[in-house]
């Protein structure tokens, strides 16, 4: 026999009456049309809560890191990788520039602006 049985036999064995429920009353059914009225926000809901904590966990460990770790992320990610090479390549020409003559250093920058422009 299932366990569910085996439970519903020994209550009638003992002369106990069956569980019984409360119907609900007109003030249940009233907040329950209001509720069903209303729509429920992500933020009110037990996952919208979790999903603040996370991002609160996520600013504090953010904040707690050093500068490498924090250039390392943005290098990570798509924008920050991008910019990263952009800065790493004008640090370049940059370079380059400095060794060069003042005419060819003045003909690279011009021709440097007309492209990237």
């Amino acid at each position: 026999m299932s366990e569910k049985r085996e439970m519903w036999l020994k209550i009638l064995d003992k002369g106990n009456a069956a569980p019984s429920f409360n119907d609900w009353s007109v003030g249940e059914e009233a907040a329950l049309a209001s509720l069903e009225a209303e729509p429920v926000l992500i933020k009110e809901t037990a996952l919208g809560h979790l999903k603040e904590q996370h991002k609160h966990e996520l600013l504090a460990t953010y904040c707690a890191m050093s500068d490498m770790k924090k250039t390392g992320i943005h290098a990570r990610t798509d924008r920050g990788g991008q910019r990263k090479r952009e800065y790493l390549n004008r640090r370049r020409v940059r370079e380059r520039t400095k060794t060069m003559g003042t005419v060819k250093r003045l003909i690279f920058k011009i021709i440097f602006r007309c492209y990237t422009s």
